[in-house]
């Protein structure tokens, strides 16, 4: 026999599970209980059954599984379709099929959003998982602000508003840097870094990317995994112990042509870690 292959998500989610269950034993540890957790409010109702009473209710989540299936093409669809589901099913108390809706939305957003595109399905004439390879698009700033609860929203409305300030001003300082040399002692109060915060979390819906795991084959107990990180500025592919500068035009090109490496597996940051600003969408 030989080692078997297992799935990048499968190990990641174990790593962040032990990461969780482990600041969650340390009150010294507790800044960091949103640094990979967030948390989903969902409210299920029943469309056919009116006399059923709607439910509220809260889960937490490491890895966000993104549903890339029918006419999905880009991550945003994915996540929002991810975040509603219907289910018909038969009702004891009735005696008859209902159907149970539930639309979800986020409660508490973490440092780094983790998101898995489900590419792999059971195939029961082949019995085995099979990938799928349809091209699936993704921003190097990722906005989910509209995906959150009210009382989430609410909160979150200066720090975007003073966010999309910056953006302009960092817009105007780009375009007046290409009609004339700008001094290099210049410092805007907008270039100082950002301070650390005293708790780790989202608190603009704004995230970066940061790092993609992607699969390169057709069978989900084989083909090949390969990291892609941003470094400083600079994205890398970490390929077993080969080490290579890429382009960003090369990571988004990991939305999928064909049996070539294709993303898995994203994850988002709320900010830079050299800087500690969080992103500007341009």
């Amino acid at each position: 026999g030989h080692p078997m292959q297992h799935d990048s998500q499968e190990a990641l989610g174990n790593v962040l599970t032990l990461v969780n269950q482990t600041i969650g034993r340390s009150d010294e540890l507790r800044r960091y209980v949103h640094l990979f957790q967030g948390k989903m409010q969902s409210k299920e109702t029943y469309t056919n059954a009116p006399e059923l009473q709607s439910t509220t209710n809260e889960r937490t989540f490491n890895i966000f599984p993104c549903n890339i299936t029918g006419d999905v093409l880009n991550i945003e669809a994915g996540i929002e379709r991810s975040l509603s589901e219907s289910v018909t099913s038969t009702n004891q108390e009735l005696g008859r099929e209902v159907e149970r809706t539930a639309v979800s939305r986020f409660e508490v957003l973490p440092e780094y959003f983790v998101v898995q595109f489900t590419r792999f399905g059971w195939r029961q004439d082949t019995n085995s998982k099979t990938k799928i390879l349809k091209p699936i698009t993704f921003p190097m700033v990722l906005d989910v602000g509209r995906l959150c609860t009210e009382e989430l929203q609410a909160k979150m409305k200066d720090e975007r508003d003073v966010l999309k300030i910056r953006r302009d001003k960092a817009l105007e300082k780009r375009k007046r840097s290409r009609q004339k040399t700008v001094e290099a002692e210049e410092v805007e109060e907008d270039d100082k870094p950002d301070v650390i915060p005293e708790v780790f979390g989202n608190t603009n819906g704004f995230y970066e990317l940061s790092s993609v795991i992607s699969h390169k084959g057709r069978d989900a107990d084989g083909g090949h995994y390969v990291a892609w990180c941003k470094n400083k500025g600079q994205w890398l592919v970490l390929d077993d112990d080969n080490t290579a500068i890429v382009t960003e035009d090369d990571v988004q090109n990991l939305r999928g042509t064909g049996e070539a490496h294709i993303a898995y597996v994203l994850v988002y940051r709320s900010r830079d870690p050299d800087t500690h600003s969080p992103p500007l969408h341009f």
